[in-house]
């Protein structure tokens, strides 16, 4: 299969530093530069002096989980290797051809264009609801890609590289939460209670009572990603909204990040 051409434009931006580490709090320990969106996925917003070495190594673990799972879908994007030299070549894929599975090898060349993204919806916050819906996958598929894999490859049903659906809940969470630094004044920002930083460091809580998405399908943008703030006002209170959509540019959903909440400001 030839590598499509994409050409990738997302502008670079470094924000004010922040001087403690956005999800402990610790400010006394060497503090490292944090990507709101990880590199590897071509985020260059930047915010420095944002994260300790400590709740640097779990952010990173489950962004490298979700970029391992989907390296073969980056490379065919077009999406260069952070460390080109260290780039995987082969791929593992599972084929049913019916009666039996069989796993094969595949170049990264041959990998499909095909990208699986958990499609949620609206975080329980905002709904009332009290049983936790995962909603369903998002499959982003070329479809000359697949045709072409299955003329090569046989199989009836073939099963890529695949991730937790709580690595990439923790990931959302994080990017969320890193840009409500970088986009708010701190001191508008430190009058919310922000409700994320638990979730992202533990992996531990409710996360669909505050991440989800909406079902309605959206089109293709130009941007690769688009992300923004908004704030929701309720009858007693005030809610901050991340709306993130990862590879919108592809047509994926978007998801709905609720990052804080504070006590309704009089008029």
């Amino acid at each position: 299969m030839d590598r499509p051409s994409y050409e990738v434009n997302v502008a670079e931006f470094r924000y004010e530093p922040v001087g403690h580490c956005i999800y402990c709090g610790d400010s006394s320990s060497f503090l490292t530069l944090e990507h709101i969106i990880p590199l590897n996925l071509v985020g260059h917003l930047k915010l420095p002096k944002a994260s300790c070495s400590v709740c640097q190594k779990v952010t990173h673990a489950f962004e490298t989980e979700f970029a391992k799972a989907t390296r073969g879908f980056r490379y065919r994007l077009g999406i260069k290797a952070r460390k080109p030299k260290k780039r995987v070549h082969v791929h593992t894929v599972t084929i049913n051809d019916g009666h039996r599975k069989r796993e094969i090898q595949i170049p990264t060349e041959d990998f499909p264009k095909l990208l699986s993204i958990p499609e949620l919806v609206l975080p329980r916050i905002l709904t009332g609801a009290s049983d936790n819906d995962l909603g369903r996958i998002w499959n982003g598929v070329d479809l000359r890609d697949m045709r072409a894999f299955a003329d090569r490859y046989g199989g009836q049903e073939a099963t890529f590289a695949k991730y937790d659906v709580a690595t990439f809940l923790r990931l959302v969470a994080k990017v969320a939460h890193a840009y409500a630094y970088a986009a708010i004044p701190r001191s508008e920002l430190s009058s919310y209670n922000l409700l994320l930083g638990d979730f992202i460091r533990t992996g531990e809580g409710d996360p669909l009572y505050l991440i989800g998405g909406g079902r309605q399908q959206l089109d293709k943008v130009k941007d690769l990603h688009q992300i923004e703030l908004l704030t929701l006002e309720r009858s007693t209170d005030e809610l901050l909204v991340c709306r993130l959509r990862l590879f919108a540019a592809l047509g994926a959903p978007e998801h709905h990040v609720v990052v804080g909440i504070r006590e309704k400001r009089e008029a």
